[in-house]
């Protein structure tokens, strides 16, 4: 495509990063809101994040750019401010929302993901988990959320049932202690179930 030998390139998100094609006049993006649908706080984030950057290939030379987004939400915040490319817009937006809902930078996570091949004892020992994370958050004055346990999105792999808890809590030192706690708890030890705690996840798949 730099060379002159190829006139249409296709791809996925990776040709958006940092490339610099001067040629480019024209980019479009298949469903640029497919990412909205994923359950995760960052999605509209990484939404605005990938369609600026992906704007940003088109009229880096001498010929003026165009982009053109297939989107089902048009008048979702993220779309609206990656056509405008205006980060203050989306980052009120977005900070709001972090705050009514006590996401990062307002809280610090936890997920803890249960795994098993029958699915009652995962559950069982997803409510337990909840109940003992719970009955701690009690006993502290820090502000702490558990929500589920629930099905993670992915809730079958390899004939195993996954359910997931999430912990929002104010402190990290706070968060830290609770985890250890809980991991010297038997009870969350349940036969073929296996717990796994992952702090500042990266992906709630």
């Amino acid at each position: 495509l730099r060379e002159g030998r190829a006139d249409i390139l296709v791809g996925t998100q990776m040709i958006t990063k940092g490339h610099d094609l001067p040629k480019v006049a024209l980019v479009c993006v298949v469903r640029a809101d497919a990412e909205l649908n994923f359950p995760d706080f960052r999605a509209s984030e990484r939404t605005f994040s990938v369609l600026t950057q992906v704007a940003g290939r088109a009229g880096r030379g001498p010929l003026p750019g165009r982009v053109i987004l297939q989107t089902f939400n048009p008048h979702h915040p993220a779309i609206e401010a990656a056509v405008k490319q205006n980060f203050g817009m989306f980052y009120g937006w977005e900070i709001r929302n972090r705050k009514a809902l006590f996401y990062p930078p307002y809280s610090h996570l936890a997920l803890i993901r249960l795994e098993g091949a029958k699915e009652d004892a995962v559950v069982r020992t997803g409510n337990t988990v909840a109940r003992l994370v719970k009955a701690m958050a009690a006993s502290t004055k820090e502000t702490i959320r558990v929500l589920g346990p629930a099905p993670s999105p992915l809730a079958k792999i390899k004939r195993r049932h996954r359910w997931q808890i999430l912990v929002k809590c104010g402190s990290r030192p706070v968060l830290a202690d609770l985890l250890e706690e809980l991991l010297r708890r038997r009870e969350i030890a349940a036969g073929d179930v296996r717990t796994i705690i992952d702090v500042d996840p990266l992906d709630f798949m």
